[in-house]
């Protein structure tokens, strides 16, 4: 059970409608649970005293859940993998650029390395 003083989002991202190739799944979706700040940001002082409660999941129809944990490397940049084996950051979160609300946009990376942008769809207090 997350404490009450700690306020977790549920962040639910989906791809946008830009034209994408044909081999990429347009229906893949990410569940990201993450501290948010008044600014819709990632509030890392708690994300730091509660990392082992801000995970990342990848939602594709039809397939088992992926779940990852977040990291935070050297330059600052959260990082999450729920699918690469070896590890390699599937996506490079920027605490004080990226804004999560709903209708912004995130950009993450595909199984495939290339760049998308997804859009926040939903958040939900946990």
């Amino acid at each position: 059970m997350i404490p009450a003083s700690i306020h977790l989002q549920l962040i639910l991202l989906e791809p946008t409608s830009v034209p994408m190739p044909a081999d990429i799944d347009r229906h893949t979706r990410y569940e990201l649970v993450l501290p948010l700040d008044r600014a819709s940001r990632v509030d890392l002082e708690t994300w730091s005293k509660h990392q082992s409660l801000c995970i990342a999941r990848r939602l594709i129809p039809g397939r088992e859940v992926q779940t990852g944990k977040l990291g935070r490397a050297a330059d600052g940049i959260l990082r999450f993998n729920c699918h690469r084996h070896p590890p390699k950051p599937e996506a490079n979160i920027a605490p004080a650029e990226e804004i999560f609300a709903v209708g912004e946009h995130v950009p993450l990376e595909d199984e495939h390395g290339r760049a998308r942008l997804y859009r926040v769809v939903s958040l939900e207090r946990i």
